[in-house]
């Protein structure tokens, strides 16, 4: 069950997280203008960042279940993979990211 694709939301939820927290010092560290930034700014930007990660994972499952799965074409409606599912658990563990982001960085 932990291996289970459809409980991945809190794994990717994780994932963002450290995505930002990691991001944030590093280019706190290794970016002297970023450095000079109100810290909302420094916010704001990395959550950008993130948020560019997230659209273009998302964005390319998303083109490759376009164009290899052929049973997408002949169940148009009600369609799952198991690409489209984690993709899903990505985009749902994303938006608990920017939950916890919009509820603690104030």
């Amino acid at each position: 069950m932990i291996y289970d694709q459809n409980y991945q939301i809190i794994p990717f939820f994780f994932l963002f997280t450290i995505i930002f927290s990691s991001s944030l010092r590093l280019f706190q560290k290794y970016w002297k203008e970023f450095r000079n930034l109100d810290p909302h700014v420094q916010i704001q930007f990395v959550s950008r960042v993130v948020s560019c990660i997230n659209a273009l994972v998302i964005t390319l499952a998303a083109a490759y279940v376009l164009l290899t799965d052929d049973k997408l074409y002949a169940n148009k409606l009600v369609y799952t993979s198991p690409i489209l599912t984690i993709a899903y658990n990505l985009v749902f563990g994303y938006l608990l990211y920017g939950i916890k982001l919009n509820l603690t960085k104030k």
